[in-house]
């Protein structure tokens, strides 16, 4: 990776665009070096302090800075009369353009090391957060968490509740007994529910009232269901390879069969035969199947 070393002139953005492996890491460690030790060639740092070093990581913030402290003793040693090495040739060049500017900023960079702002982005952000809580509009006491997953395991635990808090009606229209619900499906369900830790949660529903209304709606379904007629409607349309099976018919039969307050009709099992849902897995539906359709529904609702 070659950069010239006039690149970085006055004040402004500077982008520096290379693959993985050229030596990103290397010519940045290089060109802080040059700031520190005030390089005529670039724009006036000042104070060491001033610099900004801002990784992803924290081993790659420990990297940087001590790839610093260590570019920074070789430029001692070379200042001292040790040898440069083949990539080291641009340190003697420094020396001679600084002159005694560049050996009292050495001196002024070693002392410092410690002050150096090299970070990660979280940690930037977060102190920035915590200087400049006011402005930022902040609470001053502003809590950074490490790890979320405390808070991801009780959001779970409580939409778990929320949802199946007693084994009964609501467990059976939800789920029934085919849906496997393991640690890790919960888990994404809860993040993709909740957004993000934070998350506004909605209010709760009435859960009496719906279940009333879904109850009256499951008995008019029961009460207008004809599988003999609903199997002639399956045969009349031209399905695509979404459709549902006719064997859906018969597991939809035998659960109204069974229909009770108790033990009521699945929501999954209805769901497919929505006049939504045949419009969209049916690729030939003729209007007057579907016309034919929905008027048995309505006479029998």
């Amino acid at each position: 990776m070659s950069v010239p070393l006039d690149f970085i002139k006055g004040d402004g953005p500077h982008l520096v665009e290379a693959s993985a492996g050229t030596g990103k890491t290397t010519w940045m460690v290089k060109t802080a070096v040059r700031f520190l030790l005030a390089d005529p060639l670039l724009p006036r740092l000042g104070k060491p302090e001033r610099l900004l070093g801002v990784t992803f990581t924290r081993a790659a913030t420990a990297e940087l800075k001590e790839r610093l402290h260590d570019q920074l003793q070789r430029v001692q040693l070379i200042r001292d009369g040790a040898p440069a090495k083949g990539h080291e040739d641009w340190i003697p060049d420094l020396l001679e353009r600084g002159g005694a500017k560049t050996e009292q900023a050495l001196q002024q960079a070693l002392s410092s090391m410690d002050r150096l702002a090299v970070t990660t982005i979280h940690s930037f952000f977060k102190g920035v957060l915590e200087e400049f809580a006011f402005e930022c509009g902040v609470p001053v006491g502003l809590t950074f968490l490490e790890d979320v997953s405390p808070y991801i395991e009780t959001a779970l635990a409580d939409e778990w509740r929320t949802i199946s808090w007693a084994p009964g009606v609501e467990s059976h229209l939800l789920f029934g007994g085919a849906v496997n619900l393991d640690h890790g499906t919960l888990i994404k369900q809860v993040k993709r529910v909740r957004g993000a830790i934070g998350a506004e949660r909605p209010p709760r529903v009435d859960r009496t009232r719906l279940l009333d209304g879904t109850m009256e709606a499951l008995d008019a379904v029961a009460k207008a269901f004809d599988a003999e007629r609903m199997r002639a409607y399956y045969d009349s349309i031209k399905w695509n390879k979404t459709a549902p099976k006719i064997e859906q018919i018969d597991e939809l039969a035998l659960a109204v069969a069974e229909h009770s307050p108790e033990k009521p009709i699945r929501i999954a099992l209805i769901a497919p035969w929505t006049s939504a849902a045949v419009d969209k897995n049916a690729s030939g539906v003729g209007k007057v199947n579907k016309q034919i359709g929905r008027a048995s529904c309505r006479e029998r609702v």
